[in-house]
């Protein structure tokens, strides 16, 4: 049975630097669209809130998160075999 936390789905905004240093480590440095993402840069230089960061299981997550360490486990798979996963 899953917990269900009474946050999930409402707005994450970090509430100081070391959280922010942690979800942008999560979430950030390992996104595909990392150095050209309008949510984040709107976040920081903006002060602006993403509709796309909110709680889920108790953290802060971005709904827009695509994983580029599976995107490199993809294209490396793909380069030895010559064929689409």
């Amino acid at each position: 049975m899953s917990e269900k936390y009474n946050d999930d789905g409402k707005p994450f905004f970090p509430s100081n630097g070391s959280e922010g240093v942690g979800f942008e480590y999560k979430n950030c440095d390992n996104c595909i669209k990392r150095w050209n993402c309008s949510i984040f840069n709107g976040a920081i230089v903006k002060d602006k809130h993403p509709k796309q960061w909110i709680y889920s299981h108790g953290y802060g997550v971005c709904t827009s998160f695509r994983d580029k360490t599976n995107r490199a486990k993809r294209k490396k798979a793909e380069s030895n075999t010559g064929e689409l996963l």
